[in-house]
């Protein structure tokens, strides 16, 4: 008889053996299950703390995305047509379920107040919203228990994969926890969820992100698309003030929230100014001081003594009145400062007693009653009075850390953000030490070094040069092909040729008519060469943003020896009639720290200009020389030629582009120069282009172009 191994005999009654026909249901850890669940009051159905719901299908950019692997933050959501799946938006707080899984049950719980931003999910997960008013964030670490385990594996049990479906999902039961037992596990629950969203946020602050944007709104603009679009901040929790008059004594700001354009909220007529006005002086002294240790500073923080001015607060929060039923405090518009609130929370903080919400807002209620009014409130019965507690909830959403970011322009301060943190109850500590991580690093990105501006200005030209570039290579190209062909066969079709040449008459109609005195000009051979030249200068400015495109690309340095490029460009350069001269009285080779592609398109440049002139003036003796030099820290390299006549001066500015007598007589591009001087200045030095004088300063034929390179490390921030 065959052994069996791993098998197990149990007697089970018929009726059971009609509700599944897969024996693994029937294992002993689930027939011990059955009777723990059976014991009364030990277990309550699920559905009655939770409902599953049909969230709706997200229409709007979320930031955070429930998958498999958990919350994660998320950029724009793709759509459908993208061939992603369909996103559902998320409640503010849920639990999710996987319908499907590899090795144990999947569950996730969701707080928009935690994460900070919308979410969403696909259809791989059941959603399930609470029924009450009370957090559902214990049940993550009760579905995680092995007895809910146990049944979640049990409903899928002859399934492959194991698929979970509604009505199963239904009859889950979960223990009975105590009060006290469901705070704590809520409580580790959410120390998860903020960890985990602190986390990412963190990895998001540590890529690099620089506004590019063309003028300072646009900027501003950009800055608070990445607030949202990250996650870091909504538009309910964050807001641009600038003060409304000119004179910095005054208490006066308009506020918006982020991403709405317009001139901002006048402040309320029955929003007073606080009446302390030490706290608005302080205020006043932050907000103007240009200072670069002044960049951000955390108010209404438990943790510090910071406050924020009534007025400001009552502008920036939504819940600007405290709820009705509380005598004078339901006053509309009316927000004191944070002082009684620190004063009551603080006091129980450090107490360490553990008072519940009820004796805390009690506490609150009174103190609030009396540091408003003078007068001491009638007795208050936390047990029965419903309205204390609805106060001190307010309280908690009105009394949080704000993060004060300044902005400057010119050096000025012209506005801050004020960035409204989480509830500050739970860890007081915790969040002030986040919003100040925040503050750094968001400082650091509205005050960016001006080398990261003009970096990331100098890459997003390169990327559009370069989009622009391929647009234009196509057609010409195409003419250019199409140019050589007509060329071709006029050369061989004479009389075609000849039958193109317009009559006498009309060739002076179309002179006179541009006020051109040569009729020569018009005719056909001319205007086909003129073309022929279009395409010509084309070519040559694509060749130029090329170059330049090499240029701006990031600099690879290495050690190599300038000697061995200068031959090397005299050797590939076409000379004509010219004479180029390598000066070789330099004792031993010279070395310099650069990107030697990027050196050697520019000395190419420029041995190429020096060249053209000469063939240009017609120089009888034509000559160019080379020389190099070099001292403790840079080499020195000179190009002279004997071109420009004595009686001819040379131009303020020769490297800018529109300097150029070739570009303004149409037979260049004009950025030959201005690609060197560029070139150079990458590298940290400088060129410069000088008449040539003899020895008692006299002027003397041609110009010397000059500039320097380094011998050790010392280009410019980034490009090493």
């Amino acid at each position: 008889m065959r052994e069996l191994r791993g098998t197990f005999w149990t007697w089970l009654p018929a009726q059971r053996i009609t509700s599944s026909w897969a024996p693994d249901a029937f294992r002993p850890e689930y027939l011990e299950l059955d009777r723990e669940l059976n014991e009364p009051g030990s277990y309550v159905r699920l559905t009655e703390l939770v409902r599953i719901v049909d969230p709706p299908v997200n229409k709007e950019p979320g930031t955070w995305h429930v998958d498999r692997s958990g919350v994660q933050r998320r950029g724009v959501p793709q759509t459908r047509e993208a061939g992603v799946a369909t996103m559902y938006a998320l409640p503010s707080e849920c639990l999710l379920v996987a319908r499907r899984w590899d090795v144990r049950p999947v569950v996730f719980y969701w707080d928009q107040k935690v994460f900070r931003g919308p979410g969403t999910t696909t259809s791989h997960f059941f959603v399930l919203e609470p029924t009450h008013g009370e957090s559902i964030a214990w049940l993550q670490r009760e579905l995680g228990s092995e007895k809910a385990q146990l049944q979640l594996q049990r409903f899928v049990v002859g399934t492959v994969p194991p698929n979970l479906l509604r009505e199963s999902l239904t009859q889950l039961q979960v223990r009975n926890l105590s009060t006290e037992q469901r705070e704590d596990f809520s409580r580790l629950v959410l120390e998860d969820c903020r960890r985990n969203a602190s986390d990412q946020r963190t990895g998001i602050l540590r890529r690099p992100f620089v506004l590019t944007g063309a003028t300072f709104e646009g900027r501003l603009a950009q800055f608070e698309e990445y607030l949202e679009s990250e996650g870091l901040f909504s538009r309910k929790n964050a807001w641009y003030i600038e003060p409304a008059t000119d004179n910095r004594g005054d208490d006066l700001f308009t506020v918006r929230p982020i991403l709405a354009r317009g001139t901002g909220n006048s402040p309320r007529p029955n929003v007073r100014a606080s009446a302390r006005e030490e706290t608005n002086r302080k205020w006043r002294e932050w907000f103007w001081d240009n200072s670069d240790f002044a960049t951000h500073r955390i108010f209404d923080s438990l943790h510090t003594d910071d406050d924020l001015p009534a007025h400001l607060l009552a502008l920036t929060t939504a819940r600007s009145s405290p709820p009705p039923g509380f005598g004078a405090l339901s006053a509309p518009g009316f927000v004191p400062e944070i002082s009684t609130f620190r004063e009551v929370m603080v006091s129980h903080l450090e107490d360490g007693t553990g008072a519940d919400e009820s004796d805390l807002a009690a506490g609150f209620a009174f103190a609030w009653h009396t540091s408003l009014t003078g007068d001491v409130p009638p007795t208050i019965d936390p047990e029965i009075d419903d309205d204390i507690i609805d106060l001190l909830t307010w309280a908690r959403d009105v009394y949080r850390p704000v993060l004060a970011l300044k902005v400057q322009q010119r050096e000025q301060v012209v506005g801050a953000y004020l960035l409204i943190g989480d509830d500050q109850l739970d860890d007081h500590v915790g969040e002030y030490f986040r919003l100040s991580e925040l503050g750094t690093a968001l400082a650091e990105i509205l005050q960016p070094p001006s080398e990261l501006v003009e970096e990331a200005t100098r890459r997003e030209s390169m990327r559009r040069l370069s989009d622009f570039m391929h647009r234009l290579n196509g057609p010409l190209m195409s003419a250019t092909d199409a140019l050589m062909d007509i060329e071709a066969f006029l050369q061989t079709s004479q009389d075609v040729s000849a039958a193109l040449v317009p009559d006498e008459a009309h060739a002076r109609a179309m002179a006179r008519m541009n006020g051109d005195a040569s009729p020569v000009n018009y005719t056909f051979l001319a205007r086909f060469n003129e073309i022929a030249r279009a395409l010509e200068q084309i070519q040559s400015v694509s060749s130029q943003v090329k170059k330049l495109s090499r240029i701006e690309d990031r600099l690879q340095a290495e050690r190599f020896s300038l000697l061995e490029v200068a031959i090397e460009i005299c050797r590939e350069v076409r000379h004509g009639s010219a004479t180029v001269d390598l000066d070789d009285d330099f004792a031993g080779d010279v070395y310099v720290h650069a990107d030697r592609d990027v050196v050697t398109v520019a000395l190419k440049q420029v041995l190429s200009n020096a060249l053209r002139e000469l063939s240009e003036r017609r120089v009888d003796d034509p000559r160019v020389s080379i020389s190099l030099s070099a001292d403790s820290e840079h080499v020195r390299i000179a190009i002279s030629d004997n071109g420009l006549p004595v009686d001819v001066a040379l131009p303020p500015d020769p490297f800018d582009e529109t300097t150029s007598t070739y570009f303004r007589s149409g037979k260049g591009s004009g950025f030959g120069l201005w690609l060197v001087r560029r070139a150079f200045r990458r590298h940290g030095c400088d060129v410069g282009l000088v008449e040539n004088r003899d020895a008692d300063g006299a002027r003397i034929p041609g110009v010397t172009f000059q500039a320097t390179l380094p011998q050790t490390e010392t280009m410019q921030g980034g490009d090493t």
